[in-house]
């Protein structure tokens, strides 16, 4: 490997990582609240056996060898689910977080029954070096709670099909129709594998590169 390209690499390994779109934990006692298996599928299990079938595929089974290497158990799905089930809930979360150098998490609390069985958005600051912060991406809750459920009932429903249609469109293999500029002739500038200076340290704070941002602690 290059020197340029080693050096790429270390930048990928050591910077702090940012994750600007997560989700709340589930509580100790809500553990247990969703399919372990929606780890690695969309289906909700409201359709039939699709939720069973997940495990059965590719990236179903790479996640049975990444998890059996941090629970230290045999690599089949089964054994993965037991052993899970068998640690401490603050040691589960411990073993995920250690380790990954996370820096902050900006947090997406609007899904639904996050306040029943979800840890609120400080509780995380535990698990990162940076602190949290709260992101708003759903429009339907904010709205939910400013004028009531019956007069957002069909606002949340357009915006679930549309949410739904989009994701469907990105998961299969049907065409999309881009715009003409994207599938114009256009003037791609040649890569550049790396840039001529790359920091040997990094910022004490780089969300600061992201502001405004109010970081939570």
């Amino acid at each position: 490997m290059t020197e340029s390209y080693s050096r790429l690499a270390h930048v990928a390994l050591t910077y702090p990582i940012i994750d600007d779109h997560c989700h709340n934990l589930l509580t100790a006692a809500s553990r247990d609240h969703l399919a372990l298996e929606r780890l690695t599928s969309e289906n909700d299990g409201a359709q039939g056996d699709g939720l069973a079938d997940a495990t059965f595929t590719i990236a179903h089974m790479r996640a049975v060898r990444q998890l059996a290497q941090l629970y230290g158990c045999l690599p089949n799905w089964e054994a993965v689910k037991e052993a899970r089930a068998a640690l401490d809930y603050n040691e589960l979360c411990r073993r995920c977080f250690e380790g990954q150098n996370i820096f902050a998490l900006l947090i997406d609390n609007g899904l639904g029954d996050v306040a029943e069985h979800c840890e609120p958005v400080l509780r995380h600051a535990q698990w990162t070096t940076g602190g949290v912060a709260r992101i708003v991406l759903r429009v339907e809750s904010i709205a939910e709670v400013c004028i009531g459920n019956t007069a957002t009932e069909t606002l949340v429903n357009s915006a679930h099909s549309k949410s739904r249609k989009s994701l469907e469109t990105c998961s299969s293999s049907k065409d999309l129709n881009y715009p003409s500029y994207m599938t114009s002739s256009m003037d791609w500038t040649p890569f550049s594998p790396l840039a001529p200076k790359i920091p040997t340290s990094w910022p004490s704070n780089p969300l600061s590169a992201i502001e405004p941002v109010s970081i939570l602690k």
